[in-house]
């Protein structure tokens, strides 16, 4: 018996397990939704891992488990995050769930 989770492809050609796709893209949508700061900082720190987090954010993007408790995004959260977000700064948009995963 097989104990792996099923997996998602990216539109970017990266392979997630399928439940960590689904929750961190609603976990997405909440920071986008609740706090907009927040979730443009994740994307800047996603797309230049050496930026310096707003003062208040990290604990924002440590609550919905984006982050390690050090400030450092976890691999698959930032791969999903720089396959989801689409535009530069006041533009940035989250883009469909539909249109950040391939379909056969």
């Amino acid at each position: 018996m097989s104990t792996a989770f099923p997996t998602t492809i990216l539109r970017t050609g990266v392979e997630i397990p399928t439940p960590l796709v689904r929750t961190t893209y609603l976990n997405l949508q909440l920071l986008m939704e609740k706090n907009p700061i927040a979730f443009y900082e994740l994307v800047t720190l996603a797309r230049k891992p050496d930026h310096q987090l707003f003062p208040g954010t990290e604990s924002a993007l440590d609550d919905l488990h984006f982050t390690d408790g050090s400030g450092r995004l976890h691999t698959a959260c930032r791969d999903l995050v720089l396959a989801a977000v689409d535009g530069e700064d006041e533009s940035m948009t989250l883009l469909p769930y539909t249109e950040i995963i391939r379909t056969a």
